[in-house]
């Protein structure tokens, strides 16, 4: 058996900080498992109330304490301060005091252990002369390490500052004294991994029905604003402004190996030549543009690293962060009650490599212990990483933003702070966000609640933007030629959110009857973001066919790209991308052949929970979508459907193929791959973007 490092961690503080004691336990369990594991270390906690025992000392109850704890003898003793200082011993120091003490004389003499000392440093009024007291005894001490000792304490606001200020301090003291834990390598497949499956249907959680809204003078009076074009136009055809889509590719492995199911989640984030692409129960990467995939196993790649009784489940999501060339993978875990939201990071070259390192967002680290965390998104701003989610704890469904610092990814000390709310479900923060992030979420069926988080705010302010009122639900009605419905599981929730210049964009579904329209369809608002007020409503909307599933992104021509699933009437549920901007275009990129089989209990016929679009980096004038497709006669499961990646934009964005060094042929790829498709508007059809201001 490998040699095990076994480092003791004493913790000593007041009783007035028993919440920040308590998560010391946790924060040192998790870095046992990611860097403890990797350089062959495991921290064990002693802590007075675990580990000393009734009996007798000559020197009082501390003294028996000594003899347990030996604050002199440990490697790391952590000591935790806010407004009282403890009870004075027979030799006249408190408890805590004492312990500190007797560590720092032990590192003046043999330089260890490491001394780390935290203070409280959220307001606070004593009442009582004895708290008055107590508080200032806690100042003295403090002078006294800084001024008399030189001892380096730190401050803290609150117990989830202090659990993250403690996770960092603690994995730079390790790989300060015992090296850099370098992440293991993840080898990719050339096939995807089937993998234990967790049932769907524990995916998808309710969520409570919007409210009813009232009528007001917004009105969605449509007109023709562009139109769906099935015909491959040759190059130069309306100029510029034409649709290319310069790459189609099926990732055929996941559905050959029954890994991504008809509840797909695809989502993709592209730099260069490098591709990252998740769906449900698998991971792609490409090296070559996206032309051929390998595959991860999102089940094992990180299960040194996973807590006791954990799983893997699904809804991955992926981003670039360009300004750190660091993709980011969020993997959510399982069980149904305090889960995990995994973020793995890797630079683009250690992305190809399979180098990840990774920072799991808990329940405790919001405040929100006995939930499920599901749902989630990311969005990247100008210094800052988004991660939402939704909240699922007592009946009750909340929603959470949490914001990371650029900074702190590419230290390796991920630090984050939250907004955390029960009134608001499904935020969606906007793509391309800069300096503020925007995210929303319905008051009511005619009203908006958006919120703004500028980076230097501590919090996030809100308005309310009155949109024309909708008609939603929870399932919506289409069927598809085979006679299946596809939208039982369909809901209002928030799908696309996007900034643009000045402009907010969001996006989400409608139910049949809205604006008097036989289909669901997709409502888009665009809102001024300075002033808050609504400048147009549009509605992508098929006289025939349902539309759902909208995702929306801009790119450095603040032109929005949209990326959806039309089924119904005579099509099979099929994946769509476009333009919402300028002269606004849409094509089918890949036509599904049927609809979703029936396997719940409830007969019901699901499709979602969303898709993806990004922009390409590094020019960022194109987007990469990602959508899928069922083909064939299908699996009992629904198991096996067929995802896609496709790069799209403007003709005039696109000098040629080889602006994107996209290889033109491959001798073995299992995927299949259509290039340089050139698609304009030719014939008016009857899909069409409808607007309103």
């Amino acid at each position: 058996m490998d040699h095990v490092t076994e480092l003791k961690v004493v913790l000593a503080s007041p009783g007035d900080v028993e919440a920040e004691r308590n998560c010391v336990g946790h924060v040192l369990d998790e870095v046992n498992r990611h860097v403890g594991k990797l350089l062959r270390l495991r921290l064990e906690l002693l802590r007075w109330e675990t580990d000393a025992f009734p009996g007798f000392h000559a020197e009082g109850p501390q003294g028996l304490i000594d003899t347990v704890l030996h604050p002199e003898e440990c490697d790391i003793l952590i000591g935790i301060f806010w407004k009282r200082f403890g009870t004075t011993t027979k030799e006249g120091t408190t408890g805590t005091e004492h312990e500190i003490l007797k560590a720092y004389a032990a590192r003046r003499a043999s330089g260890r252990p490491q001394l780390m000392l935290y203070f409280n440093e959220a307001p606070y009024s004593p009442k009582t002369k004895e708290e008055t007291d107590q508080w200032g005894k806690v100042l003295d001490f403090k002078r006294k390490l800084a001024q008399e000792l030189q001892v380096l304490w730190w401050p803290y606001k609150g117990k989830s500052r202090f659990e993250g200020l403690l996770r960092n301090h603690v994995q730079s003291f390790i790989e300060d004294v015992y090296g850099p834990a370098a992440p293991p390598r993840i080898e990719p497949a050339e096939e995807a991994q089937k993998v234990d499956a967790p049932k769907l249907s524990e995916q998808g959680r309710a969520l409570p029905l919007v409210k009813e809204g009232i009528e007001g003078e917004l009105q969605s009076v449509t007109y023709e604003g562009a139109f769906l074009a099935d015909d491959l136009a040759p190059s130069g055809m309306e100029g510029g402004s034409a649709l290319r889509v310069v790459m189609d590719t099926e990732l055929t492995s996941p559905r050959e190996h029954q890994t991504a199911s008809h509840i797909g989640s695809p989502s993709v984030a592209m730099n260069g030549q490098v591709v990252f692409y998740t769906g449900n129960w698998y991971a792609g990467i490409s090296t070559d543009g996206g032309l051929t995939f390998r595959y991860l196993n999102p089940a094992t790649a990180f299960e040194a690293a996973d807590p006791p009784d954990s799983h893997f489940s699904s809804n991955q999501v992926v981003h670039y962060i360009n300004p750190i060339d660091t993709f980011v993978w969020l993997l959510p875990y399982g069980p149904a009650v305090d889960n995990i939201l995994r973020l793995a990071f890797a630079k683009t070259c250690d992305a190809v490599r399979g180098q990840w390192r990774i920072f799991d967002i808990k329940t405790q680290t919001l405040g929100v212990q006995g939930a499920l965390l599901d749902y989630p998104d990311l969005a990247v701003g100008a210094n800052f990483l988004y991660v939402t989610t939704n909240i699922y704890v007592d009946n009750q469904v909340g929603a959470a933003v949490i914001r990371i610092p650029f900074t702190s990814i590419q230290s390796g000390q991920v630090v984050a702070n939250k907004f955390v709310t029960m009134i608001y479900q499904s935020f969606r923060a906007a793509q391309n966000c800069g300096a503020t992030v925007f995210f929303a979420a319905h008051e009511d069926t005619s009203m908006l609640r958006v919120f703004s988080w500028g980076e230097e705010q501590d919090q996030p302010t809100s308005a309310a933007v009155a949109v024309p009122r909708w008609i939603g639900g929870l399932g919506y009605h289409s069927r598809t030629p085979d006679g299946r419905r596809w939208l039982d599981r369909a809901d209002p929730r928030l799908t696309g959110a996007t900034l643009a210049g000045d402009e907010l964009w969001l996006a989400w579904a409608v139910d049949r009857g809205t604006n008097q329209r036989s289909q669901p369809f997709v409502q888009v608002a665009r809102i001024d973001s300075r002033s808050m007020k609504l400048i147009e409503n549009i509605s992508v909307f098929d006289q025939d066919s349902a539309i759902c599933y909208a995702a929306l992104c801009a790119n450095a021509n603040n032109e929005v790209g949209i990326t959806y699933m039309i089924g119904g009437g005579h099509r099979f549920p099929s994946h769509v991308v476009g333009m919402l901007t300028a002269a606004r275009k849409e094509v089918v990129v890949a036509a599904g052949e049927r609809g979703p089989l029936s396997v719940s209990q409830f007969d019901h016929g699901e499709w979602g929970d969303f898709l993806t679009v990004r922009p390409v980096f590094p020019g960022r004038r194109l987007f990469a979508a990602a959508g899928y497709t069922l083909k064939g006669e299908g699996d009992v499961a629904n198991f096996d459907a067929t995802p896609h990646f496709v790069i799209f934009g403007r003709s005039r964005d696109v000098d040629s193929p080889s602006a994107l060094a996209v290889p033109r042929h491959n001798s073995k790829r299992s995927s299949n791959t259509r290039l340089e498709s050139f698609i304009t508007r030719n014939q008016p059809r009857k899909t069409a973007v409808g607007s309103v201001a």
